[in-house]
């Protein structure tokens, strides 16, 4: 994968749960970080790419009218966890395991 697959994929996911939309748009990020995992899955980084740019595009707020009501709802925790797993799972096209499972027998975090 490419740093620009992996920069973008990891923007998107770390926007996403700060964000406050409708249920059923969430129903929707739900489906897409699907497709985002079965994308990280592989080696090619344009399905990378298209996933994170229909995530981005759902979980944009929408505009809601002047006195109708704020339906919109926070990161729900399934939604929230199913990103969390994603960016842990970026973390092997860093280079390397994340810090936490890199760490030595004294507990000490290799480098």
């Amino acid at each position: 994968m490419t740093s620009r697959a992996r920069r973008k994929a990891g923007m998107v996911l770390d926007e996403l749960t700060g964000r406050r939309l409708a249920p059923g748009d969430w129903t929707r990020v739900a489906a897409l970080l699907d497709d985002l995992g079965r994308a990280l899955g592989g080696t090619d980084p344009d399905p990378v790419l298209r996933a994170a740019a229909a995530l981005a595009a759902a979980s944009q707020p929408r505009v809601t009218r002047i006195g109708g009501g704020d339906t919109a709802v926070p990161c729900p925790p399934d939604v929230r966890e199913r990103a969390n797993v994603l960016v842990h799972e970026l973390s092997r096209w860093d280079g390397g395991a994340p810090a936490a499972d890199r760490t030595g027998p004294d507990g000490a975090v290799a480098p």
